[in-house]
């Protein structure tokens, strides 16, 4: 592959990324974040990924999890669970939850409002108070327009807020 080529294809995820955030912080500007990601690119829930032929060809029936809320730890301090979809359908992303010492703190915040909405009513854990963003990939804080109330956010310095 050319040193061309290459750049064209990082340019062209980078514009591409701009033009989400772009479109996630003009929504906010609007006090509106159903403006923020337009209808046409939600994903409803776990059932509404269509697959492909190639996406079922990868999907893997023997994993133990499901599409939804799937419970991984629990002690009398804490509780963890993730919101997963494991088949590879259109907004594939994740995000897990963990409930300690009287908070629940949310790492990533799935690929839109309508996840993160079935996240919240999957979720036995309770409302998150605090999230922790990975990283601002779509996959990872396109959901964050649904937490209207929203006070605490941690990410890193260098990390523009969302």
């Amino acid at each position: 592959m050319s040193s061309c080529t290459s750049f064209l294809k990082v340019s062209f995820l980078a514009m591409a990324a701009w033009v989400g955030v772009f479109a996630m912080w003009l929504g906010y500007k609007l006090r509106d974040p159903a403006r923020a990601v337009p209808s046409t690119y939600l994903v409803q829930d776990c059932g509404s990924n269509e697959l492909t032929s190639v996406q079922q060809q990868l999907a893997h029936p023997e994993v133990p999890y499901h599409c939804g809320i799937v419970k991984l730890f629990s002690s009398p301090n804490v509780s963890v669970e993730a919101y997963v979809q494991p088949d590879g359908g259109k907004g594939w992303s994740n995000a897990g939850r963990i409930k300690a010492y009287g908070h629940v703190y949310q790492v990533d915040s799935l690929m839109d409002r309508n996840l993160a909405g079935a996240m919240d009513r999957s979720s036995e854990l309770g409302p998150a108070d605090t999230f922790i963003l990975t990283h601002p990939h779509p996959d990872h804080i396109g959901g964050i327009t649904a937490y209207k109330n929203l006070t605490t956010a941690i990410m890193h310095e260098k990390m523009r807020p969302v």
